[in-house]
């Protein structure tokens, strides 16, 4: 039986909506002011009659510390009265992303988002509660320098699930308007069209995956939202031997540290696949080169994903090292050369492949920046900086979050945590004849991940940490979840479904 959260209790709905930024300026100059945007006014009234409390900004004019304050005020709410199953919180605002984040504008100037909602993040009320963080929002990057690196550390405080110290953004869900680096559309008279669409998804569909799937979902959930008795998902096309799966490990490098398990990792992952019932295309060479790998793409897409093909789904396994960029995940080559993930794939996000539906799992770093505060309170961060993917049908699954690096074993025979909690997931569902779908698989990957004992991080021996205070540097895992599918994507048909 799938676990699902809770539906009894409150339903909150927090919506944050300054309109008077007279007093202050970005990096364009003066800012508009918003006085008859009406998202406030739109989403209240959807939400309302959808059952939620709702809960909104009051003041035209709202300054950081006000609006701080009016978070906190919510989270020791939930805190004190509980009872609460669900939480949604909507910004809109101006702002734009940075190497910290994304940071939001109030009538006195800017704010970090994850300082913001970071009340919510560490609410003890709200372990094991879905939290959908919606910002309508710009996006685009600029550097800043404002921001002294004491205060990006994140609280002291941590949340102790099942006797761990739990990831402090674990059950939470973003949706941007925007993608990273990008410049929202909204609306100075009226309901923004992003708002609209929202309302529609919601109104439609009680069920967080699906109303927001579409919208582009990066989450961190562990449990299914609840359905419908009988299950009504829509899937899109599939059948057990029309599917592809692409597998690429890199393992050898000139300037990075070589992975002694690529091999092993490959092999395995082509056996599991074929348990799946996935028509197997691997690369066997571990020194791998960006021009190589794009001209295996492009080979690979001429070959066997030009019209007339039989393929109703695509699976993509890759196993790197990466980093950070404005473009979100990078990912790195042999011969040290790296390109934005989303720019690697694009060949599949064009012509007829672009309406098939893609299930991508990515083992690779998501760069380190932060990351020895990060690990010192024993988190990663699933921050506000990653790009609401523009890959249509498509759903990410990541072996670890924005601005954390990932964890491969140096054991040659071993297998990463990622690829061990995929293996464990499937080998249950050949042993309980069950079917795996992705929105499932999301939620099983995450919550497998973040049970799985602490690891320790590299970072003490390299920094000649004092052993004493070494164990701060645990590091616990969590799977990062960014979608757009539409309909929900059969994985593995292992019983209900003919060849």
């Amino acid at each position: 039986m799938e676990r699902l959260y809770r539906t009894n209790g409150r339903k909150c709905f927090i919506g944050i909506f300054p309109k008077d930024f007279s007093s202050v300026s970005g990096t364009g100059g003066r800012l508009e002011n918003l006085f008859n945007n009406k998202d406030d006014e739109t989403l209240r009234t959807s939400f309302k009659s959808q059952g939620y409390y709702t809960k909104l900004s009051q003041k035209n004019q709202i300054k950081t510390r006000r609006v701080v304050e009016f978070i906190e005020q919510n989270a020791a709410e939930f805190e004190t009265v509980g009872d609460v199953s669900r939480v949604v919180v909507y910004i809109c605002t101006h702002g734009f992303s940075s190497q910290y984040g994304q940071h939001l504008y109030f009538s006195d100037g800017h704010i970090l988002m994850d300082h913001l909602l970071r009340p919510l993040y560490d609410c003890p009320g709200l372990v094991n509660v879905p939290l959908l963080v919606i910002l309508h929002s710009c996006r685009k990057y600029k550097e800043d320098s404002s921001i002294a690196e004491a205060s990006y550390r994140f609280a002291e405080n941590r949340q102790i699930w099942q006797d761990r110290v739990a990831h402090s953004k674990v059950d939470v869900g973003f949706v941007f308007s925007a993608d990273e680096n990008k410049y929202a559309l909204t609306s100075f008279n009226g309901t923004s069209d992003f708002a609209s669409k929202l309302v529609h998804e919601f109104e439609n569909n009680d069920d967080i995956f699906r109303a927001t799937s579409c919208l582009g979902l990066r989450h961190s959930y562990r449990f299914n939202d609840p359905e419908e008795e009988g299950g009504t998902d829509q899937f899109y096309p599939h059948s057990k031997r029309k599917k592809a799966a692409i597998i690429i490990t890199l393992g050898e490098f000139d300037r990075e540290r070589d992975f002694k398990n690529a091999d092993v990792e490959r092999e395995e992952m082509k056996k599991l696949v074929k348990q799946m019932d996935y028509d197997v295309i691997a690369s066997n060479k571990t020194y791998i080169t960006l021009e190589s790998c794009q001209k295996f793409i492009h080979n690979l897409i001429e070959n066997s994903f030009q019209h007339g093909h039989e393929f109703n789904s695509i699976m993509l396994y890759l196993k790197t090292h990466g980093s950070w960029g404005k473009k979100g995940q990078i990912v790195h080559f042999s011969n040290d050369t790296q390109i934005p993930l989303l720019d690697l794939l694009q060949p599949f996000n064009q012509g007829p492949l672009r309406a098939i539906p893609k299930a991508i799992f990515v083992e690779a770093c998501q760069g380190e920046t932060k990351e020895t505060e990060g690990i010192r309170l024993g988190q990663t961060h699933l921050g506000s900086s990653e790009p609401r993917h523009h890959m249509l049908n498509t759903i990410f699954f990541k072996a670890t979050t924005e601005r954390t690096l990932s964890v491969t074993p140096e054991d040659p025979e071993g297998l990463s945590p990622f690829t061990e909690a995929l293996k464990d997931i499937v080998n249950e569902a050949l042993l309980n004849d069950e079917d795996i779908n992705a929105w499932d698989l999301s939620c099983k990957l995450t919550e497998k991940m973040s049970s799985i004992e602490p690891v320790r991080h590299p970072a003490p021996e390299r920094l000649h940490i004092n052993p004493e205070y070494a164990l701060k540097f645990d590091k616990f895992l969590l799977c990062q979840t960014d979608t757009t599918l539409t309909k929900n994507l059969k994985i593995f048909n292992n019983t209900r479904y003919p060849y």
